[in-house]
């Protein structure tokens, strides 16, 4: 995955091991982010890093490997609703 690659390029050790993952995952957060930016009223991460996004994406597929059969702009969009909620 991606993103995993990300979380792995975090530390300094790790740095240049899969830089073409590493900017697949960038490149996705930043487009899907970009396009949840224009008026979205159920996620809100604006604030988060690309770090911290790829890990909680992660985090959340481990924890519904199911999702990993579907399209993943739907893990990612439940990952970040689920960790960025927006104030009712």
């Amino acid at each position: 995955m991606a993103c995993q690659a990300l979380i792995k390029s975090d530390s300094q050790a790790n740095r240049g091991t899969d830089d073409v993952q590493v900017g697949v995952c960038l490149g996705y957060l930043d487009g899907y982010t970009a396009g949840l930016a224009e008026g979205s009223k159920v996620v809100c991460a604006s604030q988060a890093t690309f770090g911290t996004m790829a890990r909680v994406y992660v985090a959340y597929m481990e924890a519904h490997p199911k999702l990993l059969d579907a399209p993943k702009n739907i893990g990612l969009f439940l990952a970040l609703q689920d960790a960025y909620p927006c104030p009712k």
